[in-house]
């Protein structure tokens, strides 16, 4: 864990892990996770909002 604290080993069942992207994503990137996010919101609106992005794509 990130947070240098001491944990129990019993509390390490209740972490979950985050994914993060190893490289940054370039313009062509985020264009068209852009393009792709706004097509789902407009099928269903508030489908994807920042939490449920970040969770998916780690940015």
């Amino acid at each position: 864990l990130r947070d240098n604290y001491p944990y129990e080993r019993e509390q390490l069942y209740l972490t979950h892990a985050a994914w993060n992207p190893i490289f940054e994503p370039d313009a062509s990137q985020l264009g068209a996770l852009g393009d792709a996010i706004l097509k789902l919101n407009q099928a269903q609106p508030g489908y994807l909002d920042e939490d449920k992005i970040h969770d998916l794509i780690g940015m």
